[in-house]
């Protein structure tokens, strides 16, 4: 059906046998249909799904490329402050990153032991082998959301805060979880108040 691009149809056929498919290829298929939909937020939000579960897959970035260029995520996520730099890093090294950095950790690690062995380099080093996989960990908690759609800002957890200001669709969110509401932290621009309901909750 996707070859030849009856995209509806496919679309109707992942949802109804979800729960037979193995998740991973359930939502890199179901992106894949989402861009032959032209419904770049949902696209977006089913490629992070199947990245969360596996980040090594070549086969993402042709969507991601796809699904980038045409939310302009380039500009609306672009970095402007300090704690944007933070949150775009410690992203960019969830997953391949902090596990490549795990291995040369160990391999220095390995090496120094050879000629200081003692309880104390042991212990010190296992810190620093282990730290990589624990910020990973962390940054998986990090509460992820994507806007299905564009959604007003309000500048507190209530719809009496509502403000003049939007968020685009299709924009990756991370905040803090309060009652219903998230408090937006990443993109800076965006900084503010959104109602759960109205995003997609990646992780």
């Amino acid at each position: 059906m996707y070859k030849q691009k009856q995209y509806r149809q496919a679309f109707d056929f992942l949802e109804a046998h979800k729960n037979e498919i193995d998740p991973l290829l359930y939502h890199f298929n179901m992106s894949n249909v989402l861009i032959g939909l032209d419904n770049m937020p949902k696209a977006r939000f089913h490629l992070l799904k199947a990245e969360s579960i596996s980040s090594y897959e070549k086969s993402f970035y042709p969507l991601k490329e796809k699904i980038d260029e045409s939310l302009d995520l380039e500009r609306l996520e672009s970095a402007v402050t300090a704690q944007d730099y933070f949150y775009k890093t410690f992203l960019a090294l969830q997953g391949q990153g902090f596990l490549s950095l795990s291995l040369i950790f160990l391999i220095c690690g390995l090496f120094i032991i050879k000629k200081v062995k003692t309880l104390k380099i042991w212990f010190v080093l296992s810190l620093i082998v282990m730290t990589p996989s624990l910020l990973n960990l962390w940054v998986n908690n990090w509460s992820k959301y994507i806007s299905n759609e564009e959604i007003k800002l309000s500048s507190g957890p209530s719809a009496v805060f509502l403000t003049e200001r939007s968020i685009p669709s299709g924009i990756l969110l991370i905040g803090k979880d309060y009652d219903g509401w998230l408090k937006i932290q990443y993109p800076s621009r965006f900084q503010g108040w959104v109602k759960k309901s109205q995003i997609l909750r990646v992780n």
